[in-house]
């Protein structure tokens, strides 16, 4: 009797609380392992998010100011750089060529400088547009920028609004002043972290400044190869007549977590001040096409050269008149002084024009003068036959810089004036 009693008994209070105390533990400890792998998932998404901005900022720039220059007009002196601030970049490059490729900017659009005024083609002392609208060659002008509200200043007023973090800023891509896309957002401006620390500028530039020959970052004061504090918050604009010696474009893209994390304290954080957004940095130093080669090159190019002299040129004799022989003596820089010229090139255009043409070049090879022919094999064709043109001439170094034209000879006018002289196939003693 007692054993079938003891066998029908249930839990005693102290068996079921100590059930109750270990089932509470093993919930408790299931719910603080969910958490834990939720807040890392909203962390890993927060990383992510941040990562894929830095990541596509970083392409689109990397991939439009490697070709700063390409297919520049240089006749015309078109710049490379039209503005290199601490947040915006403005250069000319034919990213769009192709049939269906955006031509160059007109006189008729503006893109805002970081100064606060508006640029179009021509504003700059030495371009050359002339009475027409817009450059040859279809190098259009590029603008990356924080600039949102789009009157060239990047401030305060310029943050991205439309997410928690309130350093937010998008980048934005114009091309020849009109705004094209947002490339990304969550990118921090120049606003100071909370410790009063400042970033790294989004474009650092550097070039030969000095004219020494020596590649120095623009604002390093003491050149030690980076921006202390002071000298972030001294940065400038790079001077108008500095752009043309920049060589190089650090880009520094900081890119943080749009949503606050409430249990995550970064760097530069401070009591009741805490930083609580995910961020990541990508760099990259970025060299433009036709901006120089490196100090050693730069320092052998120095200045412009000198240009050819004594051009002349004749209606070719015993032809169809199919062509003009020119002739000019070379740069007094080809074998002395600089010793920098890489190649001639020879310019024409119709009487009654504005517009020149590049016709033919020429590879310098020691020689006192040197002979082009503008003819059928030329750009474009050789001469109209009995039109007049004119021609001119100049040089290049290794920058590549154009030297001033030559003097110019014309009107010169192709004429028929004999057949060709045979060709001797062959020959032998008479026997």
């Amino acid at each position: 009797m007692n054993n079938r009693s003891n066998r029908n008994r249930g839990f005693s209070l102290l068996e079921m609380m100590i059930a109750l105390t270990v089932g509470a533990l093993l919930i408790l400890i299931s719910y603080n392992v969910l958490t834990s792998q939720k807040k890392a998932g909203e962390a890993q998404n927060q990383l992510v998010s941040a990562q894929q901005n830095a990541s596509v900022s970083l392409e689109a720039l990397t991939r439009d100011l490697r070709l700063a220059g390409m297919n520049i007009d240089d006749f015309n002196k078109q710049p490379v750089f039209v503005d290199a601030a601490p947040y915006q970049v403005i250069f000319n490059a034919d990213v769009s060529s192709g049939p269906f490729g955006v031509p160059s900017m007109s006189v008729s659009q503006t893109a805002p400088l970081s100064s606060g005024v508006f640029y179009s083609p021509g504003d700059y002392p030495g371009e050359n547009i002339g009475t027409r609208e817009r450059y040859n060659n279809g190098a259009e002008t590029i603008r990356y920028t924080f600039d949102r509200d789009a009157n060239g200043l990047v401030n305060s007023s310029d943050r991205y609004t439309e997410t928690q973090n309130p350093a937010d800023y998008a980048l934005m891509r114009e091309e020849n002043g009109t705004r094209i896309d947002m490339i990304a957002y969550g990118l921090r401006g120049r606003e100071n972290y909370p410790d009063g620390q400042l970033p790294e500028p989004l474009f650092k530039y550097y070039g030969d400044f000095n004219n020494d020959g020596v590649i120095r970052l623009y604002g390093d004061a003491n050149n030690d190869g980076a921006l202390s504090q002071a000298e972030i918050a001294a940065l400038t604009r790079v001077p108008q007549n500095l752009l043309s010696k920049i060589i190089e474009v650090s880009v520094g893209i900081e890119a943080e977590s749009p949503n606050m994390e409430a249990s995550y304290v970064g760097p530069h954080s401070t009591t009741g001040s805490e930083r609580r957004y995910r961020s990541i940095v990508m760099t990259s130093k970025i060299r433009p096409r036709n901006v120089g080669t490196g100090s050693v090159n730069l320092h052998a190019c120095g200045d412009p050269p000198a240009s050819p002299t004594g051009l002349s040129g004749v209606d070719t004799p015993r032809d169809a008149g199919e062509s003009i022989t020119l002739t000019f003596t070379k740069s007094v820089d080809e074998t002395a002084g600089e010793k920098d010229i890489e190649n001639y090139t020879v310019y024409r255009r119709k009487e009654g024009q504005v517009e020149w043409t590049c016709i033919n070049s020429a590879t310098p090879s020691g020689a006192a003068t040197y002979t082009i022919h503008d003819d059928s094999h030329t750009p474009g064709g050789g001469p109209v036959i009995d039109t007049p043109y004119y021609y001119m001439a100049t040089s290049w170094d290794c920058r590549p810089q154009e030297s001033n034209p030559s003097n110019m000879v014309g009107p010169l006018r192709a004429l028929p004036n004999g057949p060709q002289p045979p060709v001797i196939e062959s020959a032998f003693d008479t026997p």
